[in-house]
């Protein structure tokens, strides 16, 4: 009995030591993309198909394709409905403009920045990807790197409307940089910031897209227009306008004379099922079923 006591006790041992060797922590978990794995560009294309998906990615406590809680309720153009004041409480509170709350939880706007954030680190990976690809490998280098910064600009347009200061994070950064960013940043730098990536998506798309959905120049002008009309009206750290910036407000004007659009027949056809994508659509996020 204590000579089988032994010898199983020197199996184990050499077990073991057989186990400790230097492979034994050099584990590359699953499901975790990295750069060098992906750099190809078919699987470029397939990071910007996600990156797409990921700016339609929101929910109905985390909203980022509509700013019915946001803008209609707190502008009192909309009610909150459901089944009662208890019934997602948040935005009763938006709707009574109490936002001065301890217990928000991880409820609309708190999931809105998270979500947005998210999808940011989607567009910024496949740009991180995108740019070590050589453009003879990868034809539509320059057009996709445009449709991100497009979408990296849009998000970033959305967070500033909302929460006005906001941390710029871009493909560029290390983890220690991005811990390090400060949101506390200048009202018109920070509009300038977001601007530079729409402008490099003005610069370099084409004016319209075969594929539904995709960013085009039209979209990126009209934001531009949008954005500048925002920065013309110059804040203080109070919300409060100080001055009307007329060149800006001239930069509005160029921009929306370049937007192509037109008014759908019938207005309420905007808002039906079987008209998406219609002539007062400029650029929207698009969705799929069954897949």
């Amino acid at each position: 009995m204590k000579y089988n006591r032994i010898i199983t006790t020197v199996i184990c041992a050499a077990l073991v030591l057989t186990a400790c060797s230097d492979n034994y922590l050099e584990y590359e978990p699953e499901g975790v993309l990295s750069n060098e794995n992906v750099a190809t560009a078919e699987n470029a294309e397939s990071l910007v198909i996600a990156a797409y998906a990921g700016i339609a990615n929101d929910e109905m406590v985390g909203p980022l394709t509509h700013q019915w809680v946001y803008g209609s309720v707190r502008s009192d153009d909309a009610y909150k409905g459901g089944g009662g004041r208890g019934d997602v409480g948040e935005i009763d509170r938006y709707e009574q403009y109490n936002l001065t709350i301890a217990d928000m939880g991880d409820f609309m706007a708190p999931r809105t920045w998270t979500d947005f954030y998210k999808a940011i680190s989607r567009i910024n990976f496949a740009l991180s990807v995108i740019n070590e690809i050589p453009e003879g490998e990868y034809p539509e280098k320059i057009l996709r790197q445009a449709e991100l910064r497009f979408l990296r600009a849009h998000s970033y347009f959305m967070l500033k409307l909302i929460f006005k200061k906001i941390p710029y994070i871009t493909e560029n950064l290390t983890q220690e940089e991005i811990e390090q960013t400060s949101n506390d940043v200048d009202n018109d730098a920070l509009w300038n910031t977001i601007a530079e990536d729409f402008l490099f998506a003005y610069d370099n798309l084409p004016q319209s897209q075969d594929q539904v959905g995709r960013a085009d120049r039209n979209a990126a002008a009209a934001y531009l227009a949008k954005l500048r009309l925002f920065q013309a009206y110059e804040q203080n750290d109070q919300h409060q306008v100080t001055n009307i910036n007329t060149s800006r407000l001239e930069e509005v004007i160029e921009y929306v004379d370049e937007v192509t659009a037109s008014l759908q027949p019938d207005f309420g056809e905007n808002f039906l099922d079987g008209f998406d994508n219609g002539p007062e659509s400029i650029w929207a996020a698009q969705f799929s079923i069954n897949d």
